[in-house]
């Protein structure tokens, strides 16, 4: 394992040389990171770099196409354009680097979370101020209902023998609407990711996360049926929207009979 202080050491280096780039090149305007670059506190090893460039108008593409700007650029192993526009980057020696491009405007419709605004030659800060901290309001009633109706889906695709495509709908569509519905209605802190429940779910709930872990590492129709009994222990308690009739409708179509007592 590297030892931290260098991991800080590389980890601030490569920032430090894109900021050098940002504030050399007159086509760019801005320079922010998100994630472990905006809280230096949360990066280890495994962190890569997310960043957005922010340039004048019309030069987005300038940048996401020709990757030479980046510090290191003979050492990327591969570069590849998401169909959003942003870019994924991978170096030879295995580290991520997260691009996203855009304008001062175009800014402002983004989502984030944690952010620091590493350049500004004018109305980063205040694009930034502006990007929402999640997409949407929550509807937790509607996504526990979705929740009931993937996890038979998946458990009927599993019994059909389409064992692939039942661990993709149990073990990410349906684990993905839990861990949603837990992060909105579980006591939780800071550490929890508004944008991705997913992440840090270890270190706020870590009984819980173990629980779910090793319910995804059996077949489909074991970890559907575990997923649905901690959704009946964990959030039907207490809450009015809770649907029942949902919840038995799986029951009753799968065989699985009543939760049983823990």
């Amino acid at each position: 394992m590297t030892p931290r202080r260098d991991v800080m050491a590389r980890f601030e280096a490569f920032l430090a040389e894109v900021v050098h780039f940002a504030e050399a090149e007159p086509r760019v305007v801005g320079l922010v990171a998100f994630g472990s670059g905006a809280e230096p506190d949360r990066v280890d090893e495994w962190s890569d770099h997310d960043l957005a460039l922010v340039t004048l108008p019309g030069h987005e593409d300038d940048f996401r196409h020709d990757l030479s700007w980046l510090p290191e650029a003979a050492s990327i192993a591969a570069g590849a354009v998401e169909d959003h526009g942003g870019v994924q980057v991978i170096y030879d020696d295995g580290r991520v680097v997260e691009l996203g491009f855009a304008t001062c405007a175009s800014l402002r419709g983004w989502l984030g979370n944690a952010m620091r605004v590493l350049v500004d030659k004018g109305g980063v800060a205040d694009a930034v101020a502006a990007i929402a901290p999640r997409a949407g309001l929550p509807d937790d009633a509607r996504d526990a209902r979705v929740l009931c109706a993937r996890l038979l889906v998946g458990v009927g695709r599993a019994r059909r023998g389409e064992v692939l495509s039942a661990g993709h709908v149990v073990r990410a569509e349906a684990l993905g609407l839990l861990l949603g519905l837990l992060a909105q209605r579980l006591p939780g802190d800071e550490r929890l990711d508004s944008l991705d429940p997913r992440r840090r779910v270890e270190q706020v709930h870590p009984e819980l996360a173990a629980r779910l872990a090793a319910a995804v590492r059996l077949d489909p129709e074991p970890a559907a049926r575990e997923i649905l009994e901690v959704v009946e222990e964990h959030l039907a308690p207490g809450w009015p929207d809770f649907p029942h009739r949902a919840v038995g409708a799986v029951r009753r179509r799968l065989g699985w009979g009543p939760l049983p007592p823990r």
